[in-house]
């Protein structure tokens, strides 16, 4: 009798995390509103403070209902991609710009080590982006305040491929989870101690990956050493010269997990 009330009391304990994941942006906004409301005599800056607080929060909702939204629909197979040759620079560019309002709240330092040349990927081009977003926005999540995040791109060593490493120095992950890590809300321990969120992102990476045709792979050494994540995909074409010039710009070690 056991096996059947786990999945039920799993789903109680997912709504609850859902639950309070959703409702935590909601006090801030509640806060901030009363406060306009009180301070409609104060001085511009002081409200002008509260408005960003409610956008900022009101944009966290947003994305947190977004990814619930996009793993269903990957979940049954109900996502289309509108396929172009996408410029890779500029990927990842949109997603550094997204993510770096997140980045000046933690003081995290995003570098980009890019070649030159014109990398090109068949790729839909808003979830190529979505992919790279992701990624950055869980390397400043788990970093430690003011550190920061490399995002580097090379291709792979037969020349067909190309590789997005996203690196970061914080907490890292425990070599007994990191099998687990693209898995639908999954979260270690330093996870969760660190406002892991729902666990949705990393799996929406892994997904979007494979309807590119790539994959996405992770190593770290352990709790506390950091993590990289790589996204290796077909290119779409890539001028010889970047082969030589972007290959020195991918750390050479073979990732622990890949999925």
């Amino acid at each position: 009798m056991a096996s059947p009330v786990r999945p039920n009391r799993n789903k109680v304990e997912l709504l609850a995390i859902v639950a309070h994941e959703l409702r935590a942006p909601l006090h801030p906004l509640r806060l901030a509103a009363a406060y306009l409301r009180q301070s409609l005599r104060g001085g511009l800056e002081a409200q002008l403070s509260a408005i960003a607080v409610i956008e900022r929060q009101a944009a966290h909702l947003d994305r947190l209902i977004g990814d619930l939204l996009d793993s269903s629909r990957l979940s049954l197979d109900k996502m289309t991609l509108q396929l172009d040759d996408v410029r890779l620079s500029a990927a990842i560019a949109a997603a550094v710009d997204a993510s770096q309002a997140l980045a000046d709240r933690k003081r995290v330092s995003i570098r980009t080590l890019l070649p030159h040349d014109d990398i090109r990927v068949r790729a839909d081009a808003l979830r190529l982006v979505q992919i790279f977003t992701n990624l950055i926005h869980n390397a400043i999540k788990f970093s430690l305040d003011g550190g920061s995040v490399d995002v580097r791109i090379a291709p792979d060593w037969s020349g067909r491929f190309v590789v997005v490493a996203v690196r970061d120095y914080g907490v890292g992950i425990a070599a007994d989870f990191i099998d687990s890590v693209f898995d639908l809300f999954a979260q270690s321990a330093e996870q969760s101690s660190h406002g892991g969120g729902l666990g949705i992102g990393l799996s929406i990476v892994h997904k979007l990956t494979h309807m590119h045709g790539g994959t996405v792979a992770v190593r770290s050494d352990g709790a506390g050493l950091g993590s990289e994540f790589r996204v290796t995909l077909p290119l779409s074409c890539m001028p010889a010269s970047a082969a030589v010039a972007a290959a020195s710009n991918l750390v050479a070690a073979a990732p622990s997990s890949s999925l």
